[in-house]
């Protein structure tokens, strides 16, 4: 396996996963709200920063935005069934 190849298997989170890391920058006050609609075949994010403005992200780039709030300590939230 290429290195390019094992970034890119890093890279990969499921839109619950990125939900769920949403939902935990929301609760701790990063974020002002964020939510996602299909166009096509493919699914776009709206991300609103508690102070800054909204910005429209494909699933590629949100979960870049999810990584670097993993790495500031941001916690997943996880909703119960």
């Amino acid at each position: 396996m290429t290195d390019a190849n094992a970034l890119s298997a890093l890279d990969f989170m499921s839109h619950t996963e990125i939900r769920a890391m949403l939902r935990g920058a929301t609760q701790a006050n990063l974020l002002f709200g964020w939510c996602l609609y299909d166009w096509g075949d493919e699914t776009f994010w709206i991300v609103s920063p508690a102070e800054a403005q909204s910005s429209t992200y494909t699933t590629s780039e949100v979960v870049d935005y999810c990584r670097m709030l993993a790495a500031c300590g941001v916690q997943p939230r996880f909703r119960s069934a």
